[in-house]
């Protein structure tokens, strides 16, 4: 396909969404489709961009034009400021090296977004940018942030020192609230924590698939409490699953279940 047919379909979508004016003539059930619709092409129109940028800076357009930098002249085309488009000139490198990444995008799979979170850690550590987008199509944004964060972490690897100081103020500790929630927190080190967000990737893709064969949709963060409480069933040392009544009066931070 050309540039002039991209222009002339450019043009199109322009009319077509002049027409629709404030969207007073749409049904819900019109209006649900035109919006995916619309993300799917904001999102395939977006790796279009990333490509588009990435050559034409390569190319030297920003010194014909005579812009100081090439995130400059983005800023210029895009009508972004500068750091947004220095931020969306990074992405771009990272994204496009990705197949997997890229492909996803252009089908309206993930959005911008995740693609370069996942392209960002993916970038430090290949061979996690499947297991991302996964997390990104299942969990969402919230829970990818998280998982690739984790993994950039580990990539890097902390300093000795960084590590001893972080081992050695590890802890988990746990509480039950006055309305009866098991609540709690921990601190572990990135590579360990990495480990347990690709455990809980894992079982908080099951647990999305069977919710939405279900018809059911909830919050990401709910997903992953879930997950963990799978974890921990499917993974008891003894070989037994931990069923909820096994925790009948159990005390938890001076709390106790019953």
């Amino acid at each position: 396909m050309s540039v002039t047919e991209l222009e002339q379909i450019q043009v199109r979508i322009a009319a077509v969404i002049t027409e629709l004016g404030d969207g007073s003539t749409l049904s819900g059930p019109d209006a649900e489709r035109l919006l995916a619709v619309l993300v799917r092409i904001e999102r395939a129109v977006g790796a279009g961009r990333m490509v588009a940028q990435l050559r034409a800076v390569e190319g030297g357009a920003w010194r014909r034009a005579g812009a100081p930098s090439p995130a400059a002249w983005v800023a210029q085309v895009t009508g972004e400021t500068p750091v947004e488009a220095a931020q969306s000139l990074a992405s771009s490198e990272e994204v496009v090296k990705l197949e997997d990444t890229t492909s996803k995008l252009v089908s309206g799979e993930v959005s911008l977004t995740q693609a370069a979170l996942v392209a960002h850690a993916a970038s430090l550590d290949p061979a996690a940018e499947r297991r991302l987008l996964s997390t990104a199509q299942a969990a969402g944004t919230g829970a990818l942030s998280r998982s690739a964060r984790a993994v950039r972490h580990a990539a890097r690897g902390p300093t000795a020192v960084d590590r001893q100081r972080v081992h050695a103020t590890r802890h988990l500790r746990t509480w039950t609230t006055d309305d009866g929630a098991f609540e709690g927190r921990f601190r572990l080190c990135t590579d360990q924590g990495a480990v347990l967000a690709a455990a809980l990737s894992s079982w908080r893709q099951r647990i999305f698939e069977r919710a939405r064969r279900e018809g059911k949709c909830e919050h990401d963060e709910a997903y992953e409490a879930d997950a963990l409480v799978e974890l921990a069933r499917n993974a008891d040392p003894g070989g037994r699953s931990a069923e909820p009544s096994a925790l009948l009066g159990y005390d938890f931070g001076n709390q106790r279940l019953n």
